[in-house]
């Protein structure tokens, strides 16, 4: 069984992974699609930072990321 930093440590992975190769990936969040710049852990939580803004903005597991080739 994943421990729930565990899973936050996958999701960062995959994300920055997916982003570092030069593939799009978009984030829905309060109404809004964002394209995620970076992602990480920080005090236990999932945080992203969209291109647009470049503030660190609190993620959820159960959020929905898009991840396009």
């Amino acid at each position: 069984m994943m421990t729930d930093e565990q899973k936050i440590r996958r999701k960062v992975r995959e994300v920055n992974d997916h982003v570092s190769a030069g593939k799009p990936c978009y984030w829905d969040h309060a109404e809004k699609r964002l394209r995620v710049f970076r992602a990480r852990m920080s005090k236990g939580r999932l945080q992203v930072m969209p291109l647009a803004g470049r503030k660190w903005l609190n993620a959820s597991l159960d959020d929905h990321f898009e991840f396009y080739r």
